[in-house]
């Protein structure tokens, strides 16, 4: 084969690869869409509603990302952030910020289904701050549950 032959062979896959990326990042996003109702008002980079004293936000995934995100906050100590899977199928990455008004400090982590303190690389605090964490999260377990079942019925999530 000749150069140039080899050059449009490799810049027809590189062509190819792009668009099927671009499809599957539209495809994604689009079912994002599915939750943006009429109540979410248009934000900066995502969508929000408060109700009930409680914001909801959806934000679609960002150009060349795949991932989004659901998140409820009660606008003082507790937000739920929630990343489902690719295309909205399988399990869902669930985060958690609580702050401790006593000490004036936040915490960012992950969480089980079962809303509890996930053992997880990206949550690197010291053996105190996780019983710090885990006491916040007895101390406030029935409002988290209660935000928990919101999100899930706000955003019909299993």
């Amino acid at each position: 084969m000749n150069k140039k032959k080899i050059i449009i062979i490799v810049l027809s896959s590189l062509f190819i690869i792009f668009m099927i990326r671009n499809l599957i990042w539209y495809l994604n996003f689009n079912k994002y869409e599915n939750y943006i109702s009429n109540e979410y008002e248009l934000y900066v980079k995502s969508y929000g509603k408060t109700l009930n004293g409680y914001s909801y936000t959806i934000k679609q995934p960002e150009f060349y990302s795949f991932t989004g995100n659901f998140a409820i906050n009660n606008n003082a100590d507790i937000s739920i952030i929630i990343w489902p899977e690719l295309f909205m199928k399988g399990d869902m990455r669930i985060g958690m910020e609580l702050v401790d008004a006593e000490n004036n400090h936040g915490y960012r982590f992950y969480v089980d289904k079962e809303l509890n303190y996930m053992v997880d690389k990206k949550n690197n605090f010291t053996e105190e701050e996780i019983t710090q964490i885990q006491n916040l999260l007895d101390k406030k377990k029935e409002e988290i549950g209660k935000m928990y079942r919101l999100a899930k019925k706000e955003w019909d999530l299993k």
